[in-house]
């Protein structure tokens, strides 16, 4: 386990050079009058002293040596320093100072601020007289100005006594540039273009390409109930992968990413672990105990690098800490690498975990949403228990110290929610992030504009799932927690939805009032799947161990168009998995099983009206 300060704490106040004392030279005997450098004749001297020598010149060049490493550090840190002096010096002289400003920046105005940028570039600050030039600075842009902590924060960690506080570095990158700001709890419409903006405590990410927005656009994309024939998945061949003690919580499929993980499935359990699945060799690689997690079972994960996996840790009471945070929200598993084992074994995990002590939310973390990697920067998105979104990012890569870790910035996003957000999804290509929650609210926050993009009326149940189709980036998948409308079809472009889809018998289970209960069919921890061509959609029953399929461009689609029987209980995950040569659903049940199913597909006739 890697040792870990208090809470918040930082490296006390030092000079900028610290003087290093030197250990007195150790006495090697009469030979500390001789020298490798002399011309004399030491063939004659004894072997003794020779020996005593040889240690004598040893013991000089690890000296010399260390002095060189010494040197090399307060030369690698007086460069940081005036580098990252030049930034804030020009950030100043623009009038960029961070501060919090209430109103929402219009994306014309950071156009603005960019051709100004551009007018006046940055000078970096010539090296101190004491100091030689350092000839292999990195770019100016490459490093993150040191500013002071926002003027507004959301939290504020409590630190011992003279040690100082974190400072959260100003993230941000080149090209188009779209700004996370503090919003109000209510639905707003786009600054007029004439307003001007105002510097703010913000983190910057990166704009699609044009060409990317157009695409958004196009009308021409894939479309529902198009066609009279149904595909129907046929040769099923399912398979044990993994037993649990314990019934599974969350499942991540294998990464679109050429590295030792991208084989690799990770589910958690509800006894606290994490474990490894190789989906080509179809086995288990590693199990991260409990011992080792030790912060419950995880709520939810995800991948916010190809090597960085954040964990979620589940709110208990007896974790709480004083205020009524939850201690560790967020554990990272980084340095992430299957390493190989010998010819007979197809390797084991090679890992580094680390719990983080920002926890931003009141209560804990609910769900994650992964966004763009660029140009430096890690960043993802939570939602809570508390209601509240918050964006994270760090600059990459993350490592740990003996005294600290990667400093992490955290900022809030938006207050629409009323209520626990259950799922969260950020599209590239509209620039939007979706959320919905126990609040009955599909909330679209455009991070172009700064303001809601989708009305925040409520829906006709609780919002577990928000998918995007892969076919078609103006349409969203939106799984329910209602009774007759479990999936809808949302389209952006007219903010409606265009297609509902549910499990009949479900819509006519009764309880024992006589009345349909919609926690009594549903779990929200149940959760649906698109295949990659968007034609399909999976979702366990929600009271037996099928697993309904819709095939979405079939034109009568309402009921599920297949049932298929895998497993003994109820299914939480029926994930489409395409790799290995193979078409395959990924599941996870309440039986504690894990099961890859390969299957075929075919087209059949329309069902009989």
């Amino acid at each position: 386990m890697q040792h870990q300060m208090p809470p918040g704490a930082l490296l006390p106040t030092a000079p900028l050079i610290p003087q290093v004392h030197q250990a007195a030279a150790p006495n090697f005997g009469s030979s500390s009058m001789l020298s490798s450098d002399s011309e004399d004749d030491m063939t004659s001297i004894p072997l003794g002293e020779l020996n005593a020598l040889l240690k004598k010149e040893n013991y000089k060049l690890m000296s010399l040596t260390e002095k060189v490493n010494r040197t090399s550090r307060r030369i690698s840190k007086l460069a940081r320093i005036i580098e990252t002096r030049a930034v804030s010096d020009a950030f100043v002289d623009r009038g960029l100072q961070q501060q919090v400003h209430p109103q929402i920046q219009s994306i014309q105005s950071m156009q603005s601020m960019q051709s100004m940028q551009s007018m006046q570039p940055m000078q970096p600050m010539q090296p101190m007289q004491s100091m030689p030039p350092v000839q292999s600075m990195p770019p100016v842009q490459s490093m993150p100005p040191v500013q002071s902590m926002p003027a507004m924060q959301p939290i504020q960690p409590q630190h011992p006594a003279g040690m100082p506080a974190a400072p959260m570095p100003q993230l941000q990158m080149a090209t188009q540039k779209t700004v996370f700001q503090v919003a109000q709890s209510q639905w707003v419409a786009a600054p007029p273009a004439t307003e001007s903006p105002s510097s703010s405590s913000t983190v910057f990410i990166d704009s699609p390409d044009a060409s990317a927005a157009a695409a958004a656009g196009q009308a021409s994309l894939w479309q529902p109930r198009c066609r009279d024939t149904i595909d129907t998945l046929f040769g099923l061949n399912p398979r044990v992968l993994g037993q649990f003690s314990r019934k599974p919580r969350t499942l991540l499929l294998p990464q679109d990413v050429k590295s030792t993980l991208s084989d690799i499935a990770v589910v958690s359990t509800l006894g606290g672990q994490v474990q490894w699945f190789n989906l080509r060799t179809k086995r288990s690689v590693y199990t991260i105990g409990e011992d080792i997690m030790a912060n419950g079972w995880a709520e939810d994960m995800c991948w916010i690098s190809p090597d960085v996996l954040a964990v979620a840790a589940v709110e208990t009471r007896q974790r709480r800490v004083p205020d009524g945070r939850t201690s560790n929200q967020l554990a990272l598993i980084y340095n992430c690498s299957i390493k190989p084992v010998s010819s007979f074994h197809h390797g084991t995990l090679d890992f580094q975990l680390h719990h983080l002590r920002e926890a931003p939310h009141e209560r804990g973390i609910t769900c994650f949403a992964p966004m763009p990697h660029a140009n430096g920067k890690t960043c993802w998105i939570t939602g809570g228990y508390d209601k509240r979104i918050f964006l994270w990012a760090f600059n990459d890569p993350f490592s740990v110290t003996s005294r600290d870790y990667t400093p992490i910035a955290v900022q809030p996003v938006h207050t629409l929610h009323t209520s626990v957000v259950h799922t969260m999804l950020y599209s590239s290509q509209l620039e939007v992030l979706f959320s919905g929650g126990a609040d009955n609210r599909l909330i679209g926050w455009s991070l172009e504009r700064q303001s809601s993009v989708v009305s925040p009326a409520r829906q006709v149940a609780q919002i577990r799932d928000i998918i995007a189709v892969p076919t078609n980036p103006n349409l969203l998948l939106v799984s329910f927690l209602g009774r007759d409308a479990q999936l809808k079809l949302f389209d952006h472009r007219t903010q409606q939805f265009v297609l509902t889809i549910s499990s009949s018998d479900e819509a006519s289970t009764s309880g024992g009032s006589g009345e349909v209960t919609e926690k009594s069919s549903q779990s929200r921890y149940s959760h649906a799947s698109i295949h990659p061509s968007g034609n399909l959609v999976s979702l366990g029953h929600g009271t037996t161990s099928k697993i309904n399929i819709w095939d979405l461009r079939y034109t009568r689609v309402g009921a599920p168009t297949q049932t298929l029987s895998i497993h003994d209980n109820r299914v939480l995950y029926a994930r489409f998995f395409e790799g290995f040569g193979a078409s395959s659903i990924v599941s996870l049940s309440t039986d504690n099983t894990m099961k890859i199913t390969d299957y075929r597909i075919q087209t059949n006739p329309g069902l009989a009206p």
